[in-house]
């Protein structure tokens, strides 16, 4: 009986002390519930999903940028391939005469 006496006059003693460390972690939320957590993650997820639409390209748009930048080099290729047999035509011409 006598621990008991002890015990609760301890918890008398510091119960203002454990009320106050107890309101300071409800108000700030210190701790959280896994359903509060998760509804969380969703919103960080959603916000980091927008920036990454507004700051990036999406793949479709990259495909198909690199489809016009190797299109052009095709054709500047087949241009210079022209250019080339051209320049060859006139030094046959020139070494002729």
């Amino acid at each position: 009986m006598e621990n008991l006496a002890e015990l609760s006059q301890d918890f008398v003693e510091y119960a203002p002390i454990i009320l106050i460390i107890l309101t300071f972690i409800c108000k700030n939320k210190i701790f959280t519930t896994p359903s509060q957590l998760s509804e969380k993650i969703m919103e960080e997820r959603k916000e980091i999903m927008k920036e990454v639409e507004d700051r990036f390209l999406s793949l479709v748009a990259f495909r198909e940028f690199e489809k016009r930048v190797d299109n052009n080099f095709k054709g500047l290729n087949h241009q210079l391939e022209k250019v080339d047999l051209s320049l060859e035509k006139i030094k046959d011409i020139l070494i002729e005469k």
